[in-house]
């Protein structure tokens, strides 16, 4: 007998112990059920202890074997159905029997229709057992008497095939369950009807949409929450096809119950009812105006709203919805607050009146306990501003100011986005908005590149004021009596940038400005170009101020200020200008080739992906090759060029990694135990990249953002479905982490997840259906890989490529420094930090060996902006080895806040993972005791 004969032998002798105590009993069955699964998977298993094994696991599953865990059994099923696939048709043959039911389904049923799944998804030959799922056959599930089958039922309920009106109706049916958790699924399935366009049946339909009002008063907070999310798709689905009248009403009146839950015991239940309140449509003004106000209006009074658009006639008071949103904003919990914030603010766009009371709403919201409410609300606001319905009141001006001044980097950097849309009607407003901004640089000097960004904006948008408030601080920006400049502060430097925005204003009627203005501003000329580097370069500012000294009168009328003798050696008028206008528009062309070259790229991968799932790897190896070889090609004039193609740079290793790991995983049908290794360390590789491309850029947009994270989900799908039953759990709670992002990004640009998501997701809901682990299932993960596909994604210029450098000053190898062995020795080393985000946690990591330290760098003491922030650090190393010399390997990384996997437990150190920024710096030490 082989050693895995043996090894089985002994896994059997446990299985078959029938006088162990039940406490040990389960403990047993899963050692035992472990060590079989190790068999399974391992290549050098013999055919026979393969059949053993086989013959023990059907044996488990009769009715009188019922303690081992079905779960496992079912799954080792599937593993010898995938590892040694000549078996596929024994077990499908064995197990089909299982899957004959009565009137009623049973676990043991649930179960083998999980394996045949399995099987039928890796043997296409297979895949006719899965069409004889008609509707006699989910209706057995439906009555079962176990509400495990029942959740597993509506968990599957996409692999029967139901017809969409016969689904309606075991929906509503299961929608009054005695069991709590199964009617959440049922409404949860519901909630997902709006993907069905060919749902017939509108009167099926507004059964089960009056069914979820009833269940508003379920005891039940999950049923509650669920039934919310119900009503408002289904209310939509019911909108009549005949006038907008008509729409207008029932759309009122789905609002009207949608407002009835705001005041729900659960807190839960209260944030799902404004979630829902925000995706509203056509909902009239009175009725918005009604829920700004806790008092009924008079126009509301009396008034009542009719709608029939479901089995009921409703009849509904306007004055239900009174207050509604006074109280979203009153609740004692932060996220029904925000949730109550942005959805005011999706509102907005209705009605002008709504929009202009809802702003009194929003700023006494800027006073909030909570940064994250107040944070929404900032959004909220800045939403309405790029709508064109924030109208602000000098009294707003000074509540906005005050933000200037929080503690939080986020809020202030908020607010400034929203100066930057506003239209202010007065000069007073505008005076006191810069007034504002040079505070906020004072206080906060590490604010001053978007503070200077927002004043350029600003002037450009509101010339006139702008003259009229630098000729009252026109003082400020000239010599003293002595003749000395005070071009050292911060401030100065702001009022000269708004004065250089002046002449590019819109306005047709602008003040005048005295030239001389920009003369003062000619040595600040290195300062300035970059600050608005990504406006005009140095070279062209230069030629800009030049051009702007000589003469600036843009009005009718002679200038009130005296004008000094002042020349540009070398320069003339007509050429500075000229000069000026050819370089940006080579700039710009220069810059909008590479943004077409780069789509041609995009297209080309997207284009691809076909080829990828087929299995045609070595044809996608060599089209990346050549994207690889154009994008060289492409010429990086300008810092947007230069970081969009670091990220392509990126973005096609990714790829390149991905095609890779679709050979082994997706054509594969019988994974060896080499293959896995490579494949294993393929997603490892993958994963490197992918965390490269979400850490090591910043300022991408949300579909950006979303297409990087589909293919995270995707390289976590690919390494979960690999059937692992004890392992993994690092990467389900990144999966989980990442699930989450999405969903947020989503929400909050109200985007709809792809189908790919949404597989993936069902797959987590049906994590701990039929035991309380937290893991999900292989099989659905495996199939919801058939549900992505690679889309063209577009990128923009405003990426920012995070970077660091890291340096020991006159040290090699030949120039070491000295250490005693034992004690600390301190390194100094020069730290240089790239476009780096003021919330991000950075750290210095030193390695000798096995052994690493971690220094956390306190962007505190740093120089500069976030473009570059540069210090000089003296760390020391506390465990110098009993060596002649070592070598001490530095490097700087990025702590990844959004991993939901602890890096480091119980040593000082980053939390997160780590994304390192630049190369590794040997640093030479000797031993000089």
């Amino acid at each position: 007998m082989g050693i895995d004969g043996q090894v089985w032998r002994r896994c059997e002798q446990q299985l078959s112990l029938t006088t162990v105590e039940s406490t040990n009993r389960r403990d047993i069955d899963l050692q035992a059920l472990a060590s079989a699964r190790a068999l399974i998977v391992n290549p050098s298993t013999s055919e026979e202890t393969i059949s053993h094994i086989l013959e023990t696991l059907v044996q488990s599953l009769q009715p009188k074997c019922d303690h081992f865990p079905l779960l496992y059994i079912s799954k080792l099923l599937s593993d010898i159905a995938l590892h040694h696939q000549h078996l596929s048709f024994s077990i499908t043959k064995i197990i089909r029997p299982y899957t004959v039911v009565g009137k009623n389904a049973s676990k043991l049923t649930a179960r083998a229709l999980s394996v045949i799944f399995t099987i039928a998804e890796s043997d296409e030959s297979l895949l006719s057992t899965i069409l004889e799922l008609g509707e006699d056959f989910a209706l057995s599930f439906c009555f079962s008497p176990s509400v495990s089958v029942r959740l597993w039922f509506l968990v599957n309920v996409d692999r029967f095939h139901i017809h969409p009106r016969f689904l309606v109706t075991l929906l509503g049916g299961l929608m009054k369950d005695p069991y709590p958790s199964v009617r959440r699924a049922a409404l949860c399935v519901l909630a997902s009807l709006s993907k069905y366009t060919d749902v017939e049946g509108h009167g099926l339909i507004a059964e089960c949409y009056d069914g979820a009002v009833e269940l508003f008063l379920d005891e039940y907070e999950c049923v509650r929450s669920a039934a919310v999310r119900v009503v408002s798709k289904l209310g939509e689905i019911l909108v009549a096809p005949g006038s907008d009248e008509d729409s207008t009403d029932w759309f009122d009146i789905v609002f009207i119950q949608l407002c009835s839950m705001v005041r729900d015991m659960s807190m839960e239940v209260r944030n799902e009812a404004f979630v829902a309140l925000g995706k509203m449509k056509l909902v009239s003004e009175d009725l918005l105006l009604q829920s700004l106000s806790k008092k009924v209006l008079r126009v509301t009074k009396e008034k009542k709203i009719v709608g029939r658009c479901s089995t009921k006639e409703y009849e509904l008071p306007v004055s239900g919805a009174a207050g509604a949103f006074v109280h979203g904003l009153e609740d004692e919990f932060h996220k029904v607050r925000s949730s109550a914030c942005n959805s005011l603010g999706m509102l907005t766009v209705f009605s002008g009146q709504f929009a202009n009371d809802a702003l009194t709403l929003l700023m006494d919201m800027l006073n909030d306990d909570s940064t994250v409410v107040r944070l929404q609300a900032l959004e909220t606001m800045h939403l309405m501003a790029k709508s064109d319905n924030l109208r602000v009141q000098e009294t707003h001006i000074h509540m906005f100011i005050d933000c200037l001044m929080d503690t939080s980097s986020l809020i202030r950097y908020q607010v400034r986005k929203i100066f930057q849309l506003m239209k202010l009607p007065v000069p007073e407003m505008f005076a006191s908005l810069i007034c504002g901004l040079l505070t906020n640089l004072e206080k906060y000097p590490q604010d001053e590149d978007d503070v200077y960004s927002v004043l350029f904006n600003t002037g450009r948008s509101h010339g006139n004021f702008a003259v009229s408030f630098l000729k009252d601080v026109a003082h400020e920006m000239e010599p003293s009596c002595e003749g000395d400049f005070s071009f050292d502060t911060t401030r100065v430097t702001a009022l000269f940038v708004l004065a250089i925005s002046v002449p590019l204003s819109h306005e047709r009627h602008i003040g005048t400005m005295p030239p001389r203005i920009f003369r003062y501003a000619i040595p600040l000329i290195g300062r300035i170009s970059r600050i608005l580097g990504d406006e005009i370069d140095q070279e062209a500012l230069f030629g800009y101020l030049s051009h702007c000294s000589r003469s600036f009168n843009f009005a009718a009328k002679e200038l009130s200020f005296r004008e000094d003798e002042f020349t540009v050696p070398g320069v003339k008028e007509g050429c500075v200008a000229t000069s000026f206008e050819k370089h940006q528009l080579k700039r710009i062309t220069i810059h909008e080739e590479s943004t077409d070259a780069v789509k041609v790229i995009l297209k080309t991968i997207a284009e691809s992906w076909p080829l990828i799932h087929a299995g045609c790897t070595g044809e996608v190896l060599k089209t990346l090759k050549g994207c690889k070889e154009e994008l060289i090609t492409i010429a990086m004039d300008s810092p947007e060029s230069i970081r969009m193609l670091a990220f392509m740079s990126n973005y096609i290793r990714v790829i390149k990694l991905l095609a890779k790991a679709c050979k082994h995983l997706l054509l594969s049908k019988k994974l060896q135990f080499c293959r896995m290794e490579r494949l294993n360390l393929l997603l490892e590789k993958l994963d490197a990249s992918l965390r490269e491309l979400r850490y090591r850029f910043s300022g991408s947009t949300t579909k950006e953002e979303l297409h990087v994270l589909e293919l995270v989900l995707f390289s976590f799908a690919m390494r979960l479905s690999q059937v692992e039953i004890f392992c993994h759990q690092t990467a389900f709670k990144r999966m989980k982490g990442t699930i989450s992002r999405v969903e947020l990004l989503c929400r909050e640009g109200s985007t709809e997840p792809s189908e790919f998501v949404k597989e993936v997701q069902k797959s987590f809901s049906q994590a701990g259906t039929f035991n309380n682990e937290s893991s999900s299932d292989p099989f659905l993960l495996k199939r919801s890989l058939e549900f992505f596909s690679l889309k063209q994604v577009e990128i923009h210029g405003s990426l920012k490529h995070i970077k660091a450098e890291v340096d020991v000053p006159h040290n090699d190898s030949e120039h070491p420094l000295t250490f005693i062995s034992g004690l600390p020795v301190g390194v100094t080393f020069q730290i240089s930090l790239y476009n780096i985000d003021r919330e991000d946690r950075f750290w210095l990591q030193m390695a000798v060996g096995e052994y690493t330290q971690y220094a956390f760098l306190d962007l505190i003491q740093f120089e500069g902006c976030d473009e570059v922030r540069t210090t000089t650090l003296t760390v020391p190393f506390y465990r110098t080895p009993k060596m002649i010399s070592f070598v001490l390997k530095a490097c700087i990384g990025r702590e990844c806040l959004f991993e939901d996997v602890d890096f480091v437990k119980g040593q000082p150190g980053p939390k997160h993972e780590l994304i390192f920024l630049c190369k590794v710096k040997e640093v030479y030490l000797l031993n000089g005791g």
